[in-house]
Order: C-alpha cells, then sequence, then structure tokens
C-alpha cells in the first residue's frame, strides 16, 4: 500500500482570501513554484501532516470535517492524483 506524503518544502498559505500551495527551496526544482488550490483540496492537504494512506485519509476526513461513505474516497483519489501528477505529493511504498 502506498503512504502519500507532502513533498517536503510546499506551504499552504491563504493570500487574499484564496488557499495557495507555494513550493520553497528544494521543492521548486519538482513542481510549480505557486498553485490555487480550492477549500476542499486545502482541507485534504492539511491532512497530510504525517503522511498516511488512502484509507487513512478517508478516515481523517470523515473524523475531521464529518465525511463519510463514496464522496470522500472519490474526493481523496481525485485529490491524491492532481497533487501527484503536479510533483507536490510523494507516493512511497509502505514498508
Amino acid at each position: 500500500m502506498k503512504v502519500y506524503k507532502r513533498r517536503p518544502g510546499v506551504v499552504l498559505v491563504e493570500i487574499c482570501g484564496e488557499s495557495m500551495l507555494i513550493a520553497t527551496g528544494d521543492a521548486r526544482d519538482h513542481c510549480p513554484y505557486v498553485t490555487q488550490v480550492n477549500q476542499a483540496a486545502a482541507r485534504w492537504w492539511t491532512l497530510l501532516d504525517e503522511g498516511a494512506t488512502l484509507p487513512g485519509l478517508v478516515e481523517k476526513a470523515g473524523e475531521r470535517f464529518g465525511q463519510t461513505g463514496g464522496n470522500p474516497v472519490f474526493a481523496a483519489l481525485q485529490f491524491i492524483v492532481k497533487m501527484q501528477d503536479a510533483g507536490y505529493l510523494l507516493a512511497v511504498d509502505e514498508p
């Protein structure tokens, strides 16, 4: 199973009410410097403190945001694919 972690050096900030992922330091070599994300993506980003599996993300979303059922699974998959494709999210095999 894969564990998903934020790329070191990528930070979530709010600028004028908009959520942005900003790549700093070495992260700039792997992903866009700045990407605006919607409120849902910003919430998902906050769940990746220590890295998580897909089931772990869905469970955390249910606990923190009251999301349960099929929608959080679909939302988590969309979030993971988009962030991994952009280079903001790393996937490593769980030991």
